[in-house]
């Protein structure tokens, strides 16, 4: 049976966040459950993040700096791997440097693990503008039992990085990691929807909690936000990446209209911002004739829409499944 107060291991990766992790921090330092080490991983801060990261340093020595080797390709995932080689503790907690974290946060996910024995539980998510912790709104998921990888897949259910407590015994057994080696280059979009599913897929033992216990921060400096000012490099890391996830859920539960309806929109949305930018979809396109979901009619109309755009370069804004 595992310790009803072990170690956990709070892992967070950060760059130029000098403005923001000071508050993540102070988060961290009120949890009411006190049996943690915090792992801080930098990746190369230009500003006073390091001297910021020695003030915590001596303020409580459960805080662990390091600073990611050029050995290891830059980035988020890189760090989040680093600090997992740290770490001592028997469960895993990932967590961002702009995000804050309940007082009862890692309390309540440790009780729960413990009591059930689970390989990971996850709690809620409440997103919140800029400063303004007013604006908290809890983000909705779909719980339905049975379908998690379905709904995880279609965004209804949401693990979000910072969302989850993992047995660290199970991620060994399961070899689930944001990287596998130094020079994987593995930094995109979408790394804990593919973690989620990872895990949903490998795991018949986990538990949700059903109360925000983290407060995940809306603003301009992030990943995020490039998808929504139409970065057209993320958006083709996002279609690679949902590719490889379908076939691999496919795979694993057959045909499901739900997740091939979403599947199709999602392309269709990456078709357009692609013609849009007047970058050739023709991959995208091809993805999108091949699903089961788009009929004769659909794709005739699909394939008009994006000759035209090629042609004209005014993207396919006006079509819609």
């Amino acid at each position: 049976m595992p310790s009803s107060s072990p170690l956990v291991s709070i892992i967070i990766p950060t760059y130029n966040r000098a403005h923001l992790i000071g508050e993540t921090l102070d988060s961290v330092l009120a949890q009411t459950y006190q049996n943690w080490e915090c792992i801080v991983v930098d990746d190369g801060s230009t500003d006073n993040t390091l001297i910021l990261l020695q003030s915590y340093l001596k303020k409580d020595n459960r805080f662990n700096v390091y600073i990611r080797n050029n050995s290891y390709a830059k980035g988020a995932n890189s760090c989040r791997h680093i600090g997992y080689l740290k770490s001592k503790g028997e469960y895993i907690n990932w967590f961002d440097s702009d995000d804050l974290m309940d007082s009862q946060h890692i309390g309540k996910k440790v009780r729960e693990i413990v009591k059930g024995n689970y390989d990971f539980v996850v709690c809620e998510i409440a997103r919140f503008k800029g400063n303004n912790l007013n604006s908290l709104k809890k983000v909705d998921n779909n719980y339905e039992s049975g379908y998690e990888v379905i709904n995880q897949f279609v965004g209804e259910l949401t693990l979000f990085t910072p969302g989850p407590l993992w047995s660290k015994s199970f991620l060994e057994r399961k070899s689930l990691r944001y990287k596998q080696d130094r020079g994987e280059v593995s930094d995109t979009v979408l790394n804990d929807w593919v973690f989620g599913i990872k895990a949903l897929l490998e795991s018949q033992s986990y538990f949700f909690i059903k109360e925000p216990l983290v407060y995940y921060r809306s603003h301009g400096n992030s990943i995020y936000s490039d998808r929504i000012n139409l970065n057209t490099q993320k958006y083709l890391d996002e279609f690679k990446i949902r590719k490889k996830v379908y076939n691999t859920v496919r795979n694993h539960i057959g045909y499901n209209r739900k997740i091939e309806e979403y599947y199709l929109n999602r392309n269709l949305k990456i078709l357009r911002v692609l013609l849009i930018k007047k970058t050739n979809g023709l991959l995208v396109l091809i993805e999108i004739l091949k699903n089961r979901k788009a009929g004769v009619l659909l794709k005739g109309k699909i394939v008009f829409y994006y000759i035209t755009s090629v042609l004209t370069g005014r993207g396919i804004n006006k079509l819609r499944v």
